[in-house]
Order: structure tokens, then C-alpha cells, then sequence
């Protein structure tokens, strides 16, 4: 017996996703039309974390006792990658909320070992875009991977990495259309999961701004289904962006014409910002979005905050580690790098020995030492400072600092603590380092978003030293003689 969970999330207070609720009708239909499924649960209309995870919950436990040859679990949405676990975002979602409002991985996979099926399918469809620190740009694809050691055999496909978006029209997400699109072009009949993971693989090798990942623990012989020899009239014209053969089928409209090249490049154009679009997201919607922001109760009685926009970056610390990160990624932010030289002194080999009579050679090397935006108007960062109201707690600060492509903004920050020397001078302490998170730039809402996840992450720092040190012991911990 072969099971499906598929779950797609359009609706959103952080900006909507049309195409997810048709990824999931195009991907049930699909799945039906191969009659290898038996059991498919369809979560497309009330996609709140309670009804998700009440119907997810009962679905499972109905089926757990049957043992299933193969479970098929499919998330198409909004997706975030923090503090080590992948969360899918339910249509409720709320920052501070996040548990209560997503699916964790976690939770996912120990429902999922529940069923004990010989094969587990995990397809995600969604951007994993949140905070990382930079110098762990693999955390999400080392996430997956331990994921995957708790079932005996595996396969899970993502659509995109932890830095990047997964990218939709107003039909289907385009990781999913691959997907559709590798069963609707196939031309055998035993479909393994192998020859899907080979065609989106190969669909998305000329596109470097997603590309998808997969973690497999199996021998590449599982049948995802027997495609049938009609599939393309049993799935009909799902989205004009797949190549189907005309649908004949009597009684049957005829498929949506093929895209123009001028449909595309408009398309994809709606992702682009103006000049003029992007100054009002960062010199207002951030600016706004830090004013906004309500730190926990707790917080607002220990201190006061204060914010500051940057016109320049001069007094921000530690900028070569984000000039390394910009330095060995993407150039397409508008920023420039500025390097330092350095000369280095190396080893000659024997036979340059010989030649030169000399032991070692001299070397001059560029280090990536700072960078400043170009964006001319623009406030180039925000200083977040947490004055402690009491002499016996320490102050903070946090970083922020951004810059933009055409699409996309990625901000850095960097939080510390002030240590005292005395009574008139401190000196920063830095726990760890700098830590980024990016949002699409076309949407207010969702970079607004990304700064309250920022800050959230600075209320969450300056309260854990405060909590290990202060916080009542519970009494049933207190031995008594």
C-alpha cells in the first residue's frame, strides 16, 4: 500500500502564494492518475497549523497500524530555515509564534517513522530563507541530511538551498512543474524516483539562482509509479509553462497556449523593483519595521532601546567577515569590496630551489577587508542599542546592515554585549559572529518581517545570559537535609 500527504499553503498575512494551493490539485491528480496511491490526503483549504496538524495527526494515525509499503509527503509554501530546524509555514504563521505555526522537520519525520513504511518520500517546494550564520552556508543541507539517517531507506527533494528562493507564477511553483512535467515527458512506463530527480536536475542546471537539492538513502531502483501511456490527456493542460501534447480527449478544451518570450520576460519582470521602490523599502519600511518592533515584557522592564540609521558604515566592527562572504558569492548586490594587500612568504619547491638558490618566494595576496553599498540615498545600516537599567546586568547591541539586488535584499547583523571596565568605560564582547537572513525585496511586508526576525534573535540574546543566571531554580531540583 502506497500513501501521499500533500500540503499546499497559498494564503498568507506575509505575502500570498497563488501557485501552492495548483501544485497540490495538479500533484494529486497526477498521483491518482497512475492508481499507485491508494490513500491521498489533500490539505489545500483551511491550511491553519491547528487544522494542518490535527488532519496530518489523525492521517498518520490511521494508517500506522497497516504498515505501508511507501509514504509520499509533499509541502508546497512558505518555508524558513532557523536556529537548526526547518520549519514549513502554515497559513496562521507568526514570527513569534513559529513552533505553534509551522511544521518542523523534526515533528514531520517522527510522524512519518510512525507509519514504519519500507520507503519515505519527502518533497519540499518552498524557499528555506532565514537566518544562518555565514560561515555555515551547508546548515540546512547538514539538517536534511541527519533527517534522512532515521529512515531505513530515503528520499527527500528540496527545491531550493537555505540561501536561495524557489520561484512560482500564478499557475505553478516551478519545482513542482519540473515534477509534473518529468512524469508527463517520460517515456517508459516504471517511473523511478531516480529518473524524476535526473529531469529537475537537469531542468534547473541554467538557472544558478535556484537549484534544488536532494538527500537519497536508497538504491535508485524504487518505482515511483507506472506512468500511464495517456498521461498527458489524464492530467490535461495543468499550466501553460508545461509542454503537453494537444489534449484530445472528446469533450476536453484544448490546452492554454505555450508562453511568448515576451510572456516570460513580463513574468518574470513583476520580481524586479525600481530605483524609487527600493529606496522607499529601505529608507522606510526598515526604518518602520525596527520602530514597530515590541521585545518581549520581560525585556522593556530590564532596559531601554534605542535605534540609529547609518549613512555609513565607518563604525560598524568585524565587516571583513561579510566582505569574505560577498567576496566568494554572487556578485549581484549593488556593494563594492574593499580589499587590503598582504604579502605572504611560500616554499619553494626542490627544483625552484635549485634554479633560484633561494628557500621561499614572496607573494602579494588581496583580503577582502570591508565593502560599502553603492545605492546613492540610501541609509546604509540600523544600530539597535539595549541600555541596561540596572547596574547589574549588562547592556547589548545589535548590527544590521544591508544591501540589494534588483530582487532581493540580504541583511547581516551582528549582536554583543558591552563587558565593564569600570564605571565609565565598556568594551564589546562578541559571542559569535555575524548571522544573515534575505527576503524578496518586491514585497514590504516580507522584508519588514525579516527585521522583526532580526530583532527577535537580539531579545533572545540579551535574555538567555539573564535567565541562566537569575531564573528560579524549580523546587522539585531542591534537595532539603
Amino acid at each position: 500500500m502506497k500513501i501521499a500527504v500533500l500540503i499546499g499553503v497559498s494564503n498568507y498575512s506575509i505575502g500570498n502564494l497563488p501557485a501552492c494551493r495548483r501544485d497540490v490539485e495538479i500533484l494529486a491528480q497526477l498521483l491518482s492518475a497512475t492508481g499507485a496511491y491508494q490513500e491521498i490526503l489533500t490539505l489545500a483549504d483551511d491550511t491553519s497549523s491547528k487544522s494542518i496538524k490535527e488532519k496530518l495527526t489523525s492521517f498518520i494515525r490511521t494508517h500506522s497500524a497497516s504498515k505501508p509499503q511507501q509514504v509520499l509527503f509533499y509541502f508546497s509554501g512558505h518555508g524558513e530555515f532557523a536556529d537548526g530546524e526547518l520549519h514549513m509555514l502554515c497559513s496562521d504563521y507568526e514570527a513569534t509564534k513559529r513552533k505553534q505555526t509551522s511544521l518542523e522537520n523534526s515533528e514531520v519525520d517522527n510522524l512519518l517513522r510512525q507509519l514504519g513504511a519500507e520507503l519515505t518520500v519527502k518533497i519540499i517546494d518552498a524557499c528555506h530563507s532565514g537566518v544562518t550564520y555565514i560561515k555555515d552556508k551547508s546548515a540546512l543541507e547538514t539538517h536534511v541530511q541527519k533527517s534522512a539517517y532515521s529512515f531505513s531507506k530515503c528520499y527527500f527533494l528540496f527545491s531550493s538551498h537555505a540561501d536561495q528562493f524557489s520561484f512560482q507564477d500564478n499557475r505553478l511553483s516551478f519545482f513542482t512543474n519540473a515534477i509534473i512535467e518529468s512524469a508527463v515527458q517520460f517515456s517508459g512506463r516504471e517511473m523511478r524516483f531516480k529518473d524524476i530527480i535526473d529531469y529537475v536536475s537537469d531542468y534547473f542546471s541554467v538557472n544558478p539562482s535556484q537549484r534544488p537539492f536532494f538527500v537519497t538513502q536508497a538504491d535508485f531502483t524504487e518505482i515511483f509509479a507506472n506512468i500511464p501511456a495517456d498521461a498527458t490527456t489524464l492530467l490535461g493542460a495543468p499550466t501553460a509553462t508545461l509542454p503537453l501534447a494537444e489534449n484530445k480527449a472528446e469533450g476536453q478544451p484544448p490546452p492554454a497556449p505555450a508562453p511568448s518570450l515576451l510572456d516570460l520576460i513580463k513574468a518574470d519582470a513583476a520580481r524586479y523593483c525600481s530605483y524609487e521602490e527600493a529606496l522607499e523599502i529601505i529608507n522606510t519600511a526598515i526604518p518602520e519595521a525596527v520602530a514597530e518592533h515590541r521585545f518581549s515584557e520581560n525585556l522593556t522592564h530590564l532596559y531601554s532601546f534605542q535605534s540609529e540609521q547609518l549613512s555609513n558604515l565607518d563604525d560598524v566592527p568585524k565587516l571583513n567577515d561579510v566582505a569574505k562572504w560577498l567576496d566568494e558569492n554572487t556578485r549581484e548586490y549593488f556593494v563594492e569590496i574593499d580589499y587590503r594587500t598582504e604579502r605572504i612568504e611560500e616554499e619553494l619547491s626542490e627544483v625552484e630551489r635549485i634554479l633560484t638558490q633561494k628557500k621561499t618566494k614572496t607573494r602579494t595576496i588581496r583580503i577582502p577587508a570591508s565593502f560599502h553599498p553603492t545605492v546613492a540615498e540610501a541609509i546604509q545600516g540600523v544600530c539597535v542599542v539595549a541600555e541596561s537599567k540596572y547596574q547589574n546586568i549588562d547592556s547589548h547591541r545589535c548590527f544590521v546592515v544591508f544591501m540589494v539586488s534588483k530582487t532581493a535584499i540580504r541583511f547581516f547583523y551582528l549582536l554583543h554585549r558591552f563587558q565593564e571596565i569600570n564605571w565609565q568605560n565598556n568594551r564589546p564582547v562578541y559571542a559569535s559572529g555575524w548571522k544573515t537572513i534575505d527576503a524578496p525585496l518586491k514585497f514590504r511586508e516580507q522584508v519588514k518581517d525579516a527585521v522583526h526576525k532580526i530583532l527577535n534573535d537580539f531579545d533572545a540574546h540579551i535574555m538567555k545570559p539573564i535567565v541562566d543566571r537569575f531564573a528560579p531554580v524549580p523546587q522539585s531540583t531542591i534537595k532539603t537535609t
